[in-house]
């Protein structure tokens, strides 16, 4: 039996979780710690906060395991602990009174950080896309116990992309591929037709479990109202923006219009509803990267699963799309992923012997094929119903682009320079100048019912 030295009562960071803890899961659980360290001592444990204000629900310390033998290595894992601090501290730097932590928005967070551990336990061994190594779980349990992931460093990984930095086509063709299996973009149009195919497949096990908060209708409207004033005050082109504002806002912020496009609009089209991962944008996706540190276009891991739920299978796309693309790449994407993603879920359907319908949007459709086939299914979507699906979710990441926007823009870059933050500010400007843009053509014509219903 390994005699370690280091004080196994330590607490790591500012929680209670110890030395003691963390050794034990990882000589249980990973298995790449028990081959390169399994029979070393261990020195001491150091944890460091790296969340730098970013993880708003959680603060992820880097855990740096030292040893007695002085040409090891030091070993990097990661513990994700789910609170408030994070939180609070950068709305309180924004100065928002609401944010102070109360019962509710307690139960909120141990909500979401026991989602995250139900899916990793539950649903990560069956998704055949890169997720993140998940060793140890505990469920937040407000007043009796502390919640933790125990995770892998994803830094080994390869590196997130900035804030609104654009993806190119073909990390978006990568992205849909891998979405077509479980539900930069080829490679995650694949992933997310697989995992839908997936979801699909075991839908009694999920259907009526996974729910999106009703309370998150209500705080997105307010975060989007009050982007509407904020942002005509830091952008140079008030002139076009304010017609569009006040043609909008009172659309753009009525709470039932939210509840009906991610709740009710898929269940009227009668499409059978994935498994969504609800945050699904650059910040949550880690990009391999070169031996000279450069991001590549193939996808290391997807994570941050907190905001699971059982909804459209455009939302996750979507989302991406629109916050994650400069205007002219997104149009560029329109026209070919829809057929893409069916392909590839086609394929994964026929797998357990089903056969493809005739959809449209040429690379969504294709993936989605490719899937739907591997099972040996026939594909459960139109091509029409995937299109409006898409325009639907499309319509209201626009605005909460905006308020995104407005929150980058009051958090990330308080501490640059004026001329760095014109800079960004005029570069995401564009990207929402050319999304309103096409909400407002869509809501003039194929939306206008939705418009009128709503507006």
């Amino acid at each position: 039996m390994v005699k370690d030295s280091v004080d196994v009562s330590k607490k790591l960071g500012k929680t209670n979780f110890t030395a003691g803890f963390l050794l034990e899961s990882l000589r249980e659980n990973d298995e790449k710690f028990k081959k390169l360290h399994g029979d070393k001592s261990v020195i001491d444990i150091e944890a460091e906060d790296v969340s730098e204000g970013k993880g708003f629900v959680a603060v992820v310390l880097l855990c740096k395991v030292k040893f007695e033998e002085p040409d090891s290595e030091v070993y990097t894992t990661v513990l994700k602990i789910p609170g408030t601090e994070s939180y609070v501290a950068a709305f309180e730097d924004s100065g928002n009174d609401e944010s102070k932590p109360d019962k509710e928005l307690l139960y909120r967070l141990a909500d979401l950080h026991n989602l995250e551990c139900e899916f990793y336990s539950r649903w990560a061994p069956v998704l055949e896309i890169p997720i993140p190594k998940v060793y140890k779980t505990h469920h937040w349990i407000i007043g009796k116990e502390e919640g933790v992931l125990h995770m892998e460093d994803l830094t080994r990984k390869g590196k997130t992309m900035e804030r609104y930095t654009s993806l190119n086509l073909t990390q978006i063709r990568n992205i849909t591929k891998q979405l077509a299996h479980m539900h930069k973009i080829r490679n995650i149009t694949k992933h997310l037709a697989h995992m839908h195919k997936v979801t699909i497949a075991t839908t009694h096990s999920w259907r009526n479990k996974f729910y999106i908060r009703e309370s998150k209708f209500e705080e997105t409207s307010k975060l989007i109202d009050s982007a509407f004033d904020k942002f005509l005050k830091l952008t140079d082109d008030a002139h076009f923006y304010e017609p569009l504002f006040k043609k909008y806002r009172k659309f753009a912020t009525n709470v039932d219009m939210h509840r009906y496009i991610y709740v009710d609009s898929w269940k009227e089209a009668d499409m059978p509803p994935v498994l969504v991962h609800g945050d699904f944008w650059a910040s949550n996706i880690i990009w391999k990267v070169t031996d000279d540190g450069e991001v590549t276009n193939d996808v290391a891991v997807y994570f941050d699963w907190q905001h699971l739920h059982e909804g459209s299978p455009m939302e996750d796309l979507a989302t991406l799309i629109t916050k994650c693309c400069d205007g002219h790449v997104r149009r560029k994407v329109e026209e070919f992923f829809f057929d893409f993603y069916i392909e590839q879920l086609t394929e994964e359907m026929k797998k357990d012997g089903k056969d493809l319908e005739e959809f449209f949007f040429d690379f969504y459709i294709e993936q989605l094929t490719e899937e739907m086939k591997k099972d040996g299914k026939d594909c459960p979507y139109s091509v029409e119903k995937v299109k409006r699906a898409y325009e639907l979710i499309f319509i209201i990441k626009v605005f909460t682009l905006l308020a995104g926007i407005v929150f980058i823009m009051d958090q990330e870059t308080k501490d640059e320079s004026e001329r760095i933050r014109r800079a960004k500010l005029d570069y995401i400007n564009l990207r929402f100048r050319h999304a309103l843009e096409d909400a407002d053509q869509l809501l003039n014509s194929d939306l206008k019912q939705l418009f009128e219903k709503f507006g």
